[in-house]
């Protein structure tokens, strides 16, 4: 967990070697969910990453797999789903979550989940 961070009342359902939480983390009450995924072949592990300078809003829940960079903006009550990758400067709100995000020329673009 980076520097700067914080967490209000954190809940990690999951071992935490596979978890990466960058710096200046900004939750509520956040939920990151086991990263074990257990399948017909077996056990296997899916990492969380959450990058630098991300705000997850208030009852979030992460899912094994999810990755987020830099500066991603969660809304509250948002489920990040399994193997969900958001690209930075994104905004994902929703359950089913829907993506925003903003390009390099501030064009803003939508992705339907």
């Amino acid at each position: 967990i980076g520097t700067h961070t914080f967490w209000n009342s954190p809940q990690l359902r999951a071992g935490c070697e596979h978890i990466s939480i960058g710096e200046a983390l900004h939750s509520g009450f956040l939920q990151i969910w086991d990263t074990q995924v257990v399948s017909a072949e077996g056990i296997s592990f899916k990492g969380i990453t959450i990058g630098d300078n991300c705000t997850l809003g208030q009852r979030t829940v992460v899912m094994p797999g999810c990755s987020l960079n830099e500066h991603v903006t969660c809304g509250a009550e948002s489920i990040l789903l399994q193997d969900m990758v958001v690209q930075s400067n994104g905004t994902i709100v929703g359950n089913p979550p829907d993506v925003f995000f903003s390009s390099q020329n501030d064009e803003y673009a939508v992705d339907q989940l």
